[in-house]
């Protein structure tokens, strides 16, 4: 017969080995949901981040939103030709910050950049001739944290999309996507048209470079 110590090591080691199990099985459960998700960590390689959104863009078979407040034309609208369906219903959506320049000539390169590539885009012969491009207003914009919304899916990062991968950071498909999507249709409802966004803010820069001359 086992004396009391003897039994005393046998019931910790039981309860250690139950701690043990139990602890396992969380971790296989959080890596589970983790995948589940499509969690994903980048660090110092934007072609693998990059190529990672093309892939899941690529799925979408009737929606695709790209929300991001601080990138402005190519960057904002490349991801849009990994569209593979000519279904699919395109939104973007930028913010007015990334325009504002001090340097007037490097603000009017920019509106003329986006106008030629939402021009390209809506001239193009697949899904992303019906792309809809609006601007949010404001400084800062209400939008801080970028969203790529796929079908029903809403993924979050908080990297822009056009330096994602660059430093570290991640993306992963939110749980619980229904809320965070009609924010941002209401947010995409309230904004300015591009084109719109475009004209005003050209000849706003023209305006404050006609004073600058004056006053030169």
């Amino acid at each position: 017969m086992p004396d009391i110590a003897d039994e005393t090591i046998t019931v910790g080691d039981r309860s250690a080995a139950r701690d043990e199990f139990a602890d396992s099985a969380s971790r296989r459960a959080r890596k589970h949901a983790g995948e589940r998700l499509g969690q994903r960590w980048f660090a110092g390689d934007h072609g693998v981040a990059a190529a990672f959104l093309r892939s899941i863009i690529g799925e979408a078979r009737s929606t695709l939103g790209i929300f991001d407040p601080y990138v402005t034309g190519l960057e904002l609208f490349r991801f849009a030709h990994a569209v593979t369906r000519a279904a699919v219903s395109i939104r973007i959506l930028t913010s007015a910050l990334p325009f504002h320049q001090t340097d007037h000539v490097v603000e009017a390169q920019r509106l003329d950049e986006v106008e030629q590539e939402v021009t390209r885009l809506q001239t193009s012969r697949n899904s992303l001739a019906g792309a809809q491009v609006r601007v949010l207003r404001g400084d800062p914009p209400r939008l801080h944290d970028r969203f790529l919304v796929i079908d029903d899916d809403v993924w979050f990062t908080g990297n822009s999309l056009g330096t994602i991968g660059d430093r570290a950071g991640m993306i992963i498909r939110l749980p619980d996507p229904a809320p965070v999507l009609e924010e941002l249709a209401q947010l995409f409802d309230g904004a300015e048209d591009i084109a719109t966004f475009v004209s005003r803010r050209r000849d706003a820069v023209a305006r404050a470079a006609a004073t600058l001359a004056k006053e030169n």
